[in-house]
This record gives structure tokens, sequence and C-alpha cells, in this order.
């Protein structure tokens, strides 16, 4: 599996991604505390829908995003 991540406007980031044994995603992202934070997924890059959401509680913030085992390819982003 291969990730790409890039910087966004505001310091948003996602600073290390790494697969698990289970096949979660583990993020670990730049996050401001207090702030709330949504992943999202996609098929095609032009529709996306929201798949998780957490708050900031540290500013590099471990997130674990299991995978979507219905959509076996998608592609995820990380919105504030």
């Amino acid at each position: 599996m291969n990730f790409k991540t890039r910087s966004e406007a505001g310091g948003l980031k996602i600073l290390s991604t790494q697969l698990d044994e289970t096949g979660a995603l583990d993020l670990v992202v730049r996050a401001s505390m207090g702030a709330t934070y949504t992943v999202e997924y996609s098929t095609n890059l032009v529709q996306w829908s929201p798949w998780l959401s957490f708050l900031g509680q540290s500013t590099n913030q471990a997130v674990r995003v299991p995978l979507n085992a219905v959509v076996p390819a998608a592609f995820y982003r990380l919105s504030r």
C-alpha cells in the first residue's frame, strides 16, 4: 500500500502513516488542541464522505483510522 501526504494551508499536516496488523491506518497529525478534525474518504477524488472525526488533544496527535472494508480502494484526506 502506498501513502502520500501533502501539507495544507494553516499547518494541517499528516506527519506519518503506518498500516497496522489489523488493517487500520495509524496516523500522526499536526493538530491544534481543541480543534475538531475529520478524516474523509473518496473513491474518485471528487466526492468526499466523512469517515471519522476527532478532537485535537496534542500537537502531534495519534489517530487510528479503521479502513473501509466495503470500499476496497479509497483515497483519504484530513480536513478541519
